[in-house]
């Protein structure tokens, strides 16, 4: 839990409308959402190799905050695992298909073809593979697990209240000017 003070709220509440505070706070709230998500994208990708762009579009949801309900919040949306190949690169090698999890850490899963744009491999029954049919589609570490690390979401809480305050403060001055 968080406790801030903004100084010289009350001269502020004088000087400009109630409604403009409440305007100017959801603003500022929501342009910290979408920076925590940015953050959070970029700190994920520092480690893993899975692509920004899936993780914005299909991970990260942002609640937008109004100037009605001051509250906004980033959900990690997904708790299911991804295929290689929308998630993850995968390259196909004579051995089977390559791809990369962790950053600077390939490696090869024997057996395994690129079919439709995903990564597949044979069942295995009893150790061996079947032969032909039927398949099974390969797929990466699940997106909740690397989204929760530890490093990530404690540096983007502290922050958090640090920007919402300074956007807030800047919104509220640029307002009175008008």
């Amino acid at each position: 839990m968080f406790e801030t003070r903004i100084e010289g709220l009350e001269k502020l509440l004088t000087v400009v409308k109630p409604d403009v505070h409440r305007k100017a706070a959801s603003r500022s709230i929501n342009e910290t959402l979408r920076w925590a998500r940015k953050e959070w994208i970029k700190g994920i990708r520092e480690k893993y190799t899975i692509k920004s762009t899936y993780l914005k579009e299909r991970i990260f949801e942002i609640y937008y905050a109004s100037p009605s309900n001051l509250t906004g919040k980033v959900i990690v949306r997904d708790k299911k695992q991804y295929t290689l190949g929308a998630a993850y690169p995968i390259y196909q090698t004579g051995v089977g298909v390559r791809t990369e999890f962790i950053k600077g850490k390939p490696f090869v899963i024997p057996h395994a073809f690129i079919w439709n744009g995903k990564a597949w491999r044979r069942k295995r029954e009893g150790g061996k593979l079947v032969p032909r049919k039927p398949i099974e589609i390969l797929k990466g570490p699940g997106t909740p697990v690397i989204a929760r690390r530890r490093e990530i979401t404690d540096r983007i809480l502290k922050e958090t209240v640090n920007k919402v305050i300074t956007k807030y403060d800047s919104l509220i001055s640029y307002y009175s000017k008008l």
